[in-house]
């Protein structure tokens, strides 16, 4: 299973046992450990059928950072990469008292995520250019919200779970253009290839079977690092 990480720039300035205190309302789904450096928040998503932890996510909250590190099955990476986000910013919302956050970093997280969405939700199509729009709003409000952060009250624990809710609904909609598995383009780019004398069209091929080009790309370096396929 692979395993993806980010590291949040953060200057603890309170305590670590206030940050645990914090979290420990957190209450359901999570198992929290505090050791002398640090306070470590492990959030089962699922289960496998002998109920041993199957996608999770785990938040470290150190002196001088807050690393999140999470598994990543069978989603593209990046979408798996903002789910998580918006599972963890509420979380991180009840330790920011705590903490002095490089602002800046934040919102370089949430902007580079979304250029890595946007590549993956295919071109040329009226109905994904209107998820694709709703997917910038979305964007935009959570980036209002992270501007603020340093500022947490009530209100703005309920936004963040809200935004959280609507953008799981909007992956979901994304997730429909991503009607083919890794497996069955790996074998669409070899027939592609066969069938064309050996030479392959990304743009082409994309507009054909309306998927992102980076995800292709993705594939074809993978089929050549594997073997599968000879790069011209």
């Amino acid at each position: 299973m692979r395993a993806g990480y980010i590291k949040i720039e953060a200057k603890l300035k309170g305590k670590l046992k206030d940050v645990y205190d914090s979290i420990s309302k957190i209450g359901e789904k999570v198992m929290i450990v505090k050791a002398k450096d640090g306070v470590s928040l492990a959030y089962i998503e699922s289960k496998d059928i002998k109920g041993a932890p199957q996608e999770f996510f785990i938040i470290d909250f150190r002196e001088s950072s807050i690393d999140i590190g999470y598994t990543i099955s069978d989603k593209i990476e990046s979408v798996r990469k903002w789910d998580v986000i918006n599972k963890v910013f509420p979380i991180l919302n009840m330790a920011i008292p705590y903490y002095n956050i490089d602002m800046g970093f934040m919102m370089d997280l949430v902007g580079n995520l979304v250029k890595e969405l946007e590549s993956i939700i295919p071109s040329g199509s009226g109905e994904v250019m209107v998820e694709r729009d709703k997917l910038k709003s979305k964007v935009n409000e959570l980036t209002a919200l992270v501007s603020n952060y340093k500022h947490e009250n009530e209100e703005l624990t309920k936004k963040l779970y809200s935004i959280g809710n609507r953008l799981s609904s909007t992956e979901a909609k994304l997730e429909k253009f991503m009607k083919y598995s890794d497996e069955v383009l790996q074998l669409k780019v070899s027939e592609w290839i066969k069938d064309h004398g050996g030479e392959f069209d990304l743009k082409t091929f994309c507009d054909r079977y309306e998927v992102g080009e980076q995800r292709v790309m993705n594939i074809v370096q993978d089929m050549i690092s594997g073997g599968f396929i000879k790069q011209m």
